[in-house]
């Protein structure tokens, strides 16, 4: 089992079935960490340096994917919610289901 913490500007991944080593380290922000969600293939991580960062928790050095840069004071927290639009079908097209695109 591991888990993801917080350790000042790093995100610490453990390894929590023996002496809870440090299996890998995530560097990247350079203010406080203030939120960590989880993704299917990484997590998110927000902090007080304004940015958001995607990472990718499979990689050996810890790999960032991207960083959302534009905020004007630091991040506060994170929502793992999917954002759904739906286009309805056009009337020619009554035998077809709508589209649904997932962001």
């Amino acid at each position: 089992q591991q888990s993801i913490a917080q350790m000042i500007y790093n995100i610490v991944l453990r390894d929590l079935t023996g002496k809870t080593k440090i299996v890998r380290e995530f560097r990247g922000h350079t203010k406080w960490i203030n939120s960590i969600i989880s993704l299917s293939e990484g997590f998110l991580s927000c902090s007080d340096d304004g940015t958001i960062k995607v990472w990718n928790s499979s990689s050996d050095n810890g790999q960032c994917y991207h960083t959302f840069q534009g905020h004007t004071r630091g991040v506060m927290c994170l929502s793992n919610n999917t954002i759904k639009v739906v286009r309805p079908k056009q009337r020619h097209d009554e035998d077809e289901d709508d589209d649904i695109d997932e962001y």
